[in-house]
């Protein structure tokens, strides 16, 4: 059962949900939550490199894109857009001839970006993880086109491999909190983003563990949490 007495009546979002739920054209979950969806394309506040805002800005994606993101997946795109830049026509070519694959390709990742820039709803990285599919795919594309191009094309693939193998490593035993190294690394995450962009409160064991070991090498020595999740947090 849903409090459907919480609900107002003056959004058309709230009237579409009761008239949903009046004639059954949803179930009642479905509809109830149709108030949920109100609220989050409203504006929200939200963190970024210091700067504590209200609504949304053009550039939280793109700089969240950018720290959250490893280098060698950077480079990848990088390079894929400068071999695209320079083989225009070419590319122009195989995308015509294979548009029907290729579209959905590039309207996702550009079109769901676009999207997210002009959302009022900066919270964090997760809301760009649709669209990292196709920016593999165009990734892995210029890749295997330096690949097969040249002994230097295949070495800088061979880099960039070695290079993703590091930072693989390196933020295996803290994905969630992942930053590169342009940004600081995931110990300076903090500076940039904060909210689901850090933590889901999935590593609060390990913390408390962590906590134990600095009060005994530093007794009185104080901590700051800031906690994302439902759990109770005892001072």
């Amino acid at each position: 059962t849903h409090p459907w007495g919480e609900m107002g009546q003056g959004t058309k979002v709230e009237r579409a949900a009761q008239i949903a739920r009046t004639l059954h054209l949803l179930p009642d979950p479905y509809a109830f939550d149709l108030r949920g969806f109100r609220l989050l394309v409203g504006k929200r506040y939200s963190f970024l490199h210091g700067e504590h805002r209200y609504g949304g800005s053009w550039d939280y994606f793109p700089i969240t894109f950018g720290v959250k993101s490893t280098i060698a997946f950077l480079t990848a795109l990088a390079l894929a857009a400068i071999i695209a830049a320079t083989h225009a026509r070419r590319v122009a070519g195989i995308l015509r001839s294979n548009f029907a694959h290729a579209l959905p390709m590039l309207v996702m990742p550009l079109g769901f970006l676009g999207l997210c820039i002009a959302s009022n709803l900066n919270i964090g990285f997760r809301h760009l993880l649709p669209a990292l599919p196709g920016l593999f795919a165009v990734a892995g594309i210029g890749l295997a086109w330096l690949w097969h191009r040249s002994r230097l094309g295949l070495t800088a693939v061979v880099a960039i491999i070695g290079l993703a193998t590091v930072e693989a490593v390196a933020g295996a035993s803290h994905p969630h909190a992942y930053f590169n190294a342009l940004a600081g690394g995931p110990m300076e995450g903090y500076r940039w983003l904060t909210d689901t962009s850090i933590d889901w409160g999935a590593d609060l064991p390990e913390f408390a563990t962590w906590e134990a070991e600095l009060d005994r090498r530093e007794p009185g020595v104080s901590v700051f949490l800031a906690h994302h999740g439902v759990d109770q947090i005892d001072a």
